[in-house]
Parts: structure tokens; C-alpha cells; sequence
């Protein structure tokens, strides 16, 4: 699923401190966007309020179409006891709790529960959607490409 994010005024700080004020973005399907800054400039802070953890002071964020899921993944991310990197690659991109509705929305349809069709739908697009028919595969690719010249250690 391809999503244009649109910013307008955005407003952000910490107590008395302004981060940012009247920001406006648009972020297109292909765009690629880079944002630089010393620490504490605000960087984290922009990114967390574009994806809607944290509330901006002022201004307004829209995606389109709405469905379209934001995400953020920080520097320095929780660990769970126990946890394969697998697991938390799909935890972290929301791909596991897009498989656990699908699962969930698969039984409801084998039930015959009334709506369980659309259900099973929207479960099974928002799954494609964040990527989880190749997950495993994507992973695999980037802890251990196929290709000797990108392993780390046989560089020169």
C-alpha cells in the first residue's frame, strides 16, 4: 500500500523549549526524506509525532488513505526475554499482530460467523500490507545475504 503524509504547522517541544513550529511536510509515495540535526534538536520528536505517539502542540497530520499504517522504531528498542530476531522484526513492524488478526479473523471465518468475511479481508490486506508473506524471507536476506561480496567480513 502506497500513503502520502501531509504536515501542516506542526508545533513541538519539551516544557518551555520549541523543538519545531509551523513545520509543514509532504512525504509521497517513492520519497525518500533524510532529516540531520544535533542531538536534542527534535528529531525523534518529529518522527514519534508523524506517527502518532506523541500529540503535536499545534497543526494537524493527515495520511491518506487513512488505513495506512505509520510506524517508528527507536534508536534503542526493548528487548524481550527470549525473543528470536524474527520475533522481534514482526513485533516491531506490526506484522505480528497483523498475523494474529488474521488467525483470529481466519477462525471466524471457518466458524461461518456473520462479517467474518470482511473481517478476514481487512486482516489479510493489512497483513500484506506491512509486509508479512515475506517477511522471513526479507529478514533472512538481510542477516545473511547470499552473496559472499556483502558479507561484512570478506570485505577489503
Amino acid at each position: 500500500m502506497s500513503a502520502t503524509l501531509v504536515a501542516r504547522g506542526l508545533a513541538a517541544g519539551h516544557g518551555a523549549r520549541v523543538l519545531f513550529a509551523d513545520l509543514d511536510l509532504v512525504v509521497a509515495p517513492g520519497d525518500v526524506v533524510g532529516l540531520v540535526g544535533v542531538n536534542g534538536a527534535g528529531k525523534s520528536t518529529l518522527l514519534r509525532t508523524l506517527a502518532r505517539e506523541l500529540a503535536p502542540e499545534a497543526g494537524s497530520i493527515a495520511v491518506s488513505p487513512p488505513s495506512a499504517t505509520l510506524g517508528y522504531l527507536p534508536q534503542e528498542h526493548e528487548r524481550h526475554p527470549g525473543e528470536t530476531v524474527l520475533a522481534a522484526l514482526a513485533r516491531r513492524t506490526g506484522v505480528g499482530a497483523a498475523q494474529a488478526a488474521l488467525d483470529d479473523a481466519t477462525e471466524r471465518l471457518t466458524a461461518g460467523e456473520d462479517g467474518a468475511d470482511d473481517a478476514y479481508g481487512e486482516a489479510l490486506e493489512r497483513w500484506l500490507a506491512l509486509g508479512g508473506a515475506d517477511l522471513e524471507e526479507r529478514a533472512e536476506e538481510v542477516a545473511w545475504p547470499r552473496s559472499p561480496r556483502a558479507w561484512p567480513w570478506t570485505r577489503r
